[in-house]
């Protein structure tokens, strides 16, 4: 398996954070902090209370840091931990009211044609989908994470992930009034 460059630093960096280094574990906060907020914020519908179970997240991170098998995975690893502490809030009833995607408006601005109409009424039918729906299509599209990555990170198959996936694209293209995908028996092809 190839690994990227920042899997060789977050290796190193938790590594150090293992040795009582504390500026490499500020420095892993730095590199993961931002993508864990908004990793939560997809999942639970709200900035706010996506801050609150990152927050969350990163005491329970600290404190396994060494429990950690391979140190160069922490990323999927941490986002795991996020999902599970955002997957416990919904469970206790602290899930936030959905008011937002939890998608950064001038990045989605920046990297569409489309014009802002578009992109409002995007962010708002993002804003309605299911919590997992959400934070799947974020890994997938945001933060650009490969199927075989959103398996590790969310301890499920790669098919389940695609299925998943599926889904959760045929829900957000239903909500926008697009055309229905044909199934591949309507196509005329087997499973």
């Amino acid at each position: 398996m190839d690994r990227s460059t920042g899997d060789i630093i977050d290796e190193l960096l938790v590594l150090g954070a293992r040795a009582g280094r504390k500026a490499d574990l500020a420095r892993l906060i730095e590199r993961w902090d931002a993508r864990l907020v908004r990793h939560a914020a997809h999942m639970l519908g709200d900035a706010d209370a996506g801050a609150d179970a990152a927050q969350d997240a990163w005491l329970k991170i600290v404190r396994r840091i060494g429990t950690l098998r391979d140190p160069s995975r922490f990323g999927p690893w941490a986002v795991r931990i996020t999902t599970n502490v955002c997957r416990d809030a919904r469970r206790r009833g602290k899930r936030a009211k959905a008011s937002s995607s939890g998608l950064d408006p001038d990045r989605v601005a920046s990297d569409s044609t489309t014009d802002g109409s578009d992109i409002d009424r995007l962010r708002a039918e993002l804003g309605r989908l299911p919590g997992e729906q959400r934070a799947l299509l974020s890994l997938r599209y945001t933060d650009r994470l490969g199927l075989a990555e959103i398996a590790r990170v969310l301890g499920v198959p790669v098919g389940t992930v695609k299925s998943r996936l599926h889904a959760a694209r045929a829900e957000l293209r239903r909500s926008l009034g697009g055309p229905e995908e044909e199934t591949t028996q309507t196509k005329g092809h087997g499973p």
